[in-house]
């Protein structure tokens, strides 16, 4: 099996790579809490044109793009918040 890497990406642009899902996870929910102390949970939750709160995680496993099969392989473990 090859590197896999764990990109959290907000949807104004930035990008974050981590080393595990847990990590990306983790700086997601944290991202998303940051927005609700700040906005309020509406306005935070429907600042996100593709997912709530604006915040997703794509896989990648030695630079391809798998996000599709871990949805499909993982389901226990979100790429998004609901």
């Amino acid at each position: 099996m090859g590197d896999t890497d764990f990109r959290m990406v907000a949807e104004e642009g930035t990008i974050e790579t981590y080393d595990t899902y847990e990590s990306a996870y983790a700086a997601m929910t944290e991202a998303a809490a940051r927005d609700i102390a700040e906005h309020g949970e509406e306005d935070a939750r429907e600042s996100g044109a593709r997912h709530p709160y604006g915040y997703s995680i794509e896989v990648l496993r030695d630079g391809e793009d798998i996000t599709e099969n871990w949805k499909h392989n993982y389901p226990d473990k979100p790429l998004a918040l609901a």
